[in-house]
């Protein structure tokens, strides 16, 4: 079946992968076309174009189970006149949570956020998503935001109901699909690794026991070596060592 290319693309546990196979120039007019057609199919499932799906691969590479969803409301005596005066104000709040957290010696927070006005009742508003400290925070966030209201303070859930792709269609409903995102993440986020490498034509994709699969799919052409394989799935978490007592 000849050699084939493994991509890999991994952000925190969420993890993409594609086998599929390489043209060369020993094949057939019709092996090499059906490799080709493979090929593209296989890189068209690992493309992010889409608004959510590049947000969904940072959500996924910087947060995780616990990080906090919350949303930040305005009341009528502080209502911003507009939406730049209201990315005004929460660059403010994350200014002001970042130094909080640098008083408590905690790591500098990931934040990632959206400012929405499209539905509802059509107010301004702000989606947020805060990396968790060592210690406590509720209130601490919640003193920062004067502005009205912090609801829905709730921590991150990824399972098969809710996860990393239903939070991210949620949180990009009102940005355009394709083009400029409207969501934002701070500079010290991290971005998700891409792997490529040369694997065996026998090569078969077998996400690791315990880990939460959400799509597997693939063809094969046992004559021409044209199919291929994708995964899409969570890796499970990592227990903790116990300390010694």
């Amino acid at each position: 079946m000849g050699m084939r290319k493994l991509k890999t693309i991994r952000a925190g546990r969420q993890v993409r992968q594609i086998v599929y196979p390489v043209p060369n120039g020993r094949d057939k007019p019709a092996t090499r076309a059906a490799k080709q057609r493979a090929s593209t199919e296989a890189q068209r499932l690992l493309n992010r174009k889409y608004s959510f799906e590049q947000a969904q691969d940072l959500i996924a590479e910087n947060f995780d189970i616990g990080d906090l969803v919350l949303t930040l409301t305005y009341d009528d005596q502080h209502y911003p006149a507009s939406r730049k005066a209201a990315e005004a104000r929460l660059k403010r709040w994350r200014a002001q949570v970042s130094a909080l957290w640098a008083a408590q010696h905690w790591p500098k927070p990931v934040i990632f956020w959206v400012t929405e006005d499209k539905h509802g009742d059509g107010r301004l508003h702000h989606h947020v998503i805060v990396k968790k400290p060592p210690g406590k925070c509720y209130a601490l966030l919640r003193s920062c935001w004067s502005s009205g209201s912090v609801v829905d303070v709730k921590p991150l859930r990824v399972d098969a109901e809710r996860n990393y792709e239903t939070l991210a269609r949620y949180l990009t409903k009102e940005a355009p699909e394709l083009g400029r995102h409207q969501w934002h993440i701070t500079r010290n986020a991290s971005r998700p690794d891409v792997d490529v490498r040369w694997v065996d034509g026998s090569f078969s994709l077998q996400p690791p026991r315990g880990s939460l699969l959400f799509d597997s799919r693939g063809s094969r052409q046992p004559l021409t070596g044209a199919g291929y394989q994708y995964a899409y799935y969570i890796l499970p978490l990592q227990k903790r060592p116990r300390r010694k007592k």
